[in-house]
């Protein structure tokens, strides 16, 4: 079942009135068609969502997000991408089963395309049906609780839900950007750690980095570089500061 027309009819009326309407007034509208679906029997789908209404979806939540959102010759193709990600199209070279590493330089949108996807995610599986968090995590964050709480951090529950959890995925935003961690005379790397056990236990890992190739494996060392090349599909969002 493809939930095409009356859909399609909320996104344009929504983009024509969005700074007059309530983020959460487009997502009642898409779960009210989806509830109609959902009392036929029929299961929805990821990719019973046209690749044009999830691309609109993602503009104006991005348009939501900040209000000096531009979309430009550099942030299309990479919004693109991400639809075609979140529907598990193999496309330019993307795998699905494999996290995004969203690369560029300072101020180009990095994080708001990542929130962006952590709000379409979240609406999608509100829909379909699917629980399965998302979770954005700072890397200073990771740096900020390893140097209040050492190692024990790694067996905090709260900590274990967030980073450990095999069942969701999660963001870490601003990978490599945090400083180095002296620990009883030892350099620590808790962000390292963590790329290192989501590896092994096979579960989806997003970031954003400033960082290219070389710089990320001169941070990491060769080991952690060599999981991150098989983690991620990198995504390069180029431009200038969008910062005002």
């Amino acid at each position: 079942m493809k939930l095409t027309k009356d859909i399609l009819n909320d996104i344009h009326k929504y983009k024509s009135t969005s700074y007059h309407l309530r983020d959460d007034e487009l997502l009642k509208s898409l779960c009210s068609d989806a509830q109609n679906i959902i009392l036929d029997n029929t299961k929805i789908e990821i990719t019973d969502f046209p690749f044009e209404i999830l691309r609109d979806l993602f503009v104006i939540k991005a348009s939501r997000l900040e209000k000096n959102f531009v979309e430009d010759e550099f942030v299309i193709p990479v919004i693109n991408v991400f639809i075609h990600y979140l529907r598990g199209d193999e496309q330019n070279g993307i795998k699905p089963g494999k996290g995004i590493m969203l690369r560029g330089p300072i101020g180009t949108g990095k994080t708001l395309l990542l929130k962006t996807y952590c709000n379409i995610n979240e609406i999608i599986n509100i829909i379909i049906g699917k629980n399965q968090e998302l979770k954005i995590i700072p890397s200073y964050r990771i740096v900020d609780d390893f140097f209040k709480n050492g190692y024990d951090m790694f067996n905090n529950d709260d900590f274990k839900n967030d980073c450990w959890g095999q069942t969701h995925e999660i963001i870490i935003d601003d990978l490599g950007s945090e400083t180095v961690i002296n620990h009883f005379g030892n350099v620590a790397d808790p962000v390292g750690q963590i790329i290192l056990r989501r590896y092994d236990i096979d579960v989806r890992t997003h970031c954003s980095t400033n960082l290219g190739s070389q710089s990320l494996k001169n941070k990491y060392g060769e080991r952690i570089f060599s999981r991150m090349k098989e983690m991620f599909n990198t995504l390069v969002l180029n431009g200038s500061d969008r910062r005002r």
